[in-house]
């Protein structure tokens, strides 16, 4: 089955080290694809976010993906599993979110980033 052509498919994340391919949408949705030999197969569709999708990362071995959103959480799923198995509420619309890591330690922190546009108009 190939992946969907359209503008609600803005982030996709094919980690080296795995058998899948994530995509995220603007509107909120992830999708969980394995790799074949040709093309990819679909494997599980979560209606993970109630707004856009503003970032997407996998950590380091590609176990993890972190999502977040402009409806103000973050979502974290194994990759393995297909699961969804955390979410983060915040107070305010995350930009990004990344997995940080040493080099060959088995501890994992996630971060989030917030940034702030000065409308210069409105003062």
């Amino acid at each position: 089955m190939p992946l969907a052509r359209s503008r609600t498919h803005s982030l996709s994340r094919d980690h080296r080290n795995s058998n899948f391919i994530i995509t995220g949408s603007i509107d909120g949705h992830v999708k969980f694809w394995k790799k074949k030999t040709e093309g990819v197969e679909f494997a599980k569709h979560f209606r993970a976010h109630l707004d856009a999708i503003t970032s997407m990362s996998v950590n380091y071995n590609g176990t993890l993906l972190a999502t977040s959103s402009r409806d103000k959480t973050i979502k974290v799923f194994d990759v393995t599993n297909f699961d969804m198995i955390n979410i983060i509420p915040l107070e305010y619309v995350p930009s990004s979110c990344a997995w940080i890591h040493v080099k060959e330690s088995p501890k994992q922190t996630l971060a989030w980033y917030l940034s702030f546009v000065i409308d210069r108009d409105r003062s």
